[in-house]
């Protein structure tokens, strides 16, 4: 851990889930110099057990590859399905797209290839940070079709629409942005930032997600297919009339 990195925010707590305790200590350490809290879980069982103690974590830095027979995306999903926030920064030796689409598709935030910088695991934890730290406070709507950013929540109607991180920060954009044609690469900035991932597929993995959702719910809106370009939220009587 070099030194000079100033404190960052001691308000901020974070869990690391290592199964090799030089790594995970490395890790801790840096993280506490630079002002946050840390807790350490060295196996994928020992992380669910810190996790029922009720502490809530901004963000969890995992190792895909745990010892035991919780793994790195076993935990994830289990994090998503308790509907814990927690921004997840998943560490990995496998830099496959196929690994990288089954994380996002179980919840992941971010990714980070091993060998990697300290400095880069601080930087990528501190911008997942600031993205729980400031939510939007409000109701967007379209249709039938409602959000309400300050309970990340989806409802069609009076019912509750489930969704995961990525499905709902799509049609956030899609709500932000109604009637409007989005390209691929701007859904694609917008939701994961990742350049390394934009030929992977993940945004028409996810529209088409989003648009069965919607349609099993009876939205009164869908997501429009504009070939070549991306896509656009309409109400369903504007298709009906194409």
């Amino acid at each position: 851990m070099p030194a000079g990195i100033a404190a960052y925010d001691p308000a901020m707590r974070v869990l690391v889930v290592e199964d090799e305790p030089e790594v995970a200590g490395s890790l801790a350490r840096g993280l506490a110099e630079a002002g946050i809290s840390v807790d350490v879980a060295l196996s994928g069982e020992e992380a669910i057990e810190t996790l029922r103690s009720g502490l809530a974590y901004d963000v969890a830095v995992l190792d895909v590859m745990l010892g035991g027979d919780v793994d790195g995306i076993g935990l994830c999903r289990h994090l998503r399905l308790q509907g814990a926030p927690t921004a997840i920064l998943m560490l990995t030796a496998r830099d496959d797209v196929k690994d990288r689409l089954a994380g996002f598709d179980a919840g992941v935030d971010d990714y980070l290839a091993k060998p990697f910088h300290f400095e880069e695991v601080l930087a990528r934890v501190r911008a997942l940070s600031r993205r729980r730290i400031t939510p939007r406070l409000e109701v967007l709507q379209a249709g039938n079709l409602s959000m309400d950013s300050a309970a990340r929540q989806v409802m069609v109607g009076a019912d509750v629409v489930p969704t995961t991180r990525r499905e709902y920060e799509i049609l956030e954009l899609f709500l932000r942005h109604p009637a409007q044609v989005l390209s691929k690469e701007q859904i694609h900035d917008a939701v994961w930032g990742d350049a390394q991932t934009v030929e992977s597929g993940l945004v028409e993995v996810y529209a088409g997600k989003v648009r069965r959702k919607l349609q099993a719910a009876s939205a009164s809106v869908l997501i429009e297919t504009c070939r070549g370009i991306g896509y656009r939220l309409i109400s369903g009587d504007a298709a009906a009339l194409r």
